[in-house]
């Protein structure tokens, strides 16, 4: 049968991986998530706030995370996020340091720190396809030029189901990623091959389990819902800092252009003074220079007066020369008339 319950929602995390009646779910789903092998294998572990009847009767189930603790002493945290928002990775580093602190009291040594780990498995990718194509990040405090590590006892596992390329189960690892990515619409009676094994079949009789007890069922669809409708919000809210963030961005362009024009027209109305300022100086130096033509034209209007009276004078002077001259020939043609008279008389006229 189909159940169409979602072992990605956060009750049915809950109730699959932290119930102390199905604690080797738990230790097979460390085992095979973080790849370990004799002699590092988990062989049991203690739930540290495991699931509660109880809350779901009270409708007061709030810690949905699974917190656990191995035979060797190292803390899990293990939390299924359905919808990845931008604040997820500061999640991830708050809730773990919170598990990492608690364990010393006043007084205790920082050598009684035991290693805590976080296993995320998040519906949605955390990094860009473009960043990164692999699925399964392991991060731990290191020196980011040389990989130097600080300290081995706080680290998170990071899964990206979707980025989960291979979808076919190989391994103890993918056939979970396989159950928690399609196991809302696995059918128990015709599950694949490689989930056919004691822990998978307890996994499905969990989802048969939320279907079938009534409180379960409403618990779950109330959760199911909640986690739509905050989802639901966290993308209106994202959209909306989108969608305003594009407008201060249109805001600052259209400020930037109007910062560009105002300073293209200063630029104009400075160049247009400048304009004006040298045909000032044209006008100044037209008007200079019809001074010096209207003086020119003056000098040139008395040397021509000049000139006139200078060829009247010589005019003048023409006129007495030739008086002169003809004054001169009437007394040489009276002289001579005198000669030749004094020659008829017989008088030589050198001698008179």
């Amino acid at each position: 049968m189909i159940y169409n319950i979602d072992p990605k929602t956060d009750f049915v995390a809950k109730i699959l991986l932290g119930h102390k009646d199905r604690t080797e779910i738990t230790e097979d789903f460390l085992n095979s998530i973080l790849s370990r092998q004799d002699p590092y294998r988990i062989h049991s572990i203690n739930l540290l706030n495991p699931f509660n009847d109880k809350e779901t009767e009270d409708d007061k189930l709030s810690v949905v995370d699974v917190k656990c603790q191995d035979s060797e002493g190292t803390l899990y945290q293990i939390e299924i996020q359905l919808w990845v928002h931008s604040h997820l990775p500061s999640r991830m580093l708050h809730t773990l340091a919170d598990i990492f602190q608690a364990q010393l009291g006043e007084g205790q040594d920082y050598e009684a720190l035991a290693t805590t780990q976080g296993i995320w498995l998040l519906n949605e990718n955390l990094f860009p396809l473009s960043v990164t194509r692999r699925y399964h990040h392991h991060f731990q405090f290191c020196d980011k030029k040389d990989g130097l590590l600080l300290s081995p006892k706080m680290s998170i596992d990071v899964i990206e189901l979707q980025k989960w390329q291979a979808r076919q189960i190989t391994d103890s690892k993918s056939r979970w990623l396989y159950f928690f990515l399609y196991g809302a619409k696995l059918d128990d009676e015709n599950l694949p091959e490689g989930l056919r094994d004691p822990i998978m079949e307890r996994a499905m009789q969990v989802l048969k389990t939320v279907h079938d007890k009534k409180e379960y069922y409403e618990w779950y669809h109330s959760r199911r819902e909640q986690a739509l409708e905050e989802a639901t919000n966290k993308r209106k809210l994202k959209e909306a800092q989108e969608f305003l963030l594009k407008a201060e961005e249109k805001v600052s362009q259209a400020e930037e252009k109007v910062s560009q024009a105002e300073e293209k027209a200063s630029q104009a109305e400075e160049k247009a003074s400048q304009a004006e300022e040298k045909a000032s100086q044209a006008e100044e130096k037209a008007s200079q220079a019809e001074e010096k033509v209207s003086q020119a034209e003056e000098k040139a209007s008395q040397a021509e007066e000049k000139a006139s009276q200078a060829e009247e004078k010589a005019s003048q002077a023409e006129e007495k020369t030739s008086q002169a001259e003809e004054a001169l020939a009437v007394k040489t043609e009276r002289l001579q008339r005198l000669e030749q008279y004094l020659k008829e008389s017989g008088v030589d006229p050198h001698e008179v």
